[in-house]
């Protein structure tokens, strides 16, 4: 995957990552779950 689409994949899904993050761990711990997840992907 080229950086720009990994750009556009990130910026329209991570906000919906977090959000999931948020509902079942702490608020501190969301920012790098969501890393995590698009390292991952």
């Amino acid at each position: 995957m080229d950086e720009a689409a990994f750009d556009t994949l990130f910026r329209d899904n991570a906000p919906r990552v977090y959000a999931y993050a948020r509902r079942h761990i702490a608020a501190d711990q969301c920012e790098d779950v969501v890393s995590e997840t698009f390292l991952q992907a």
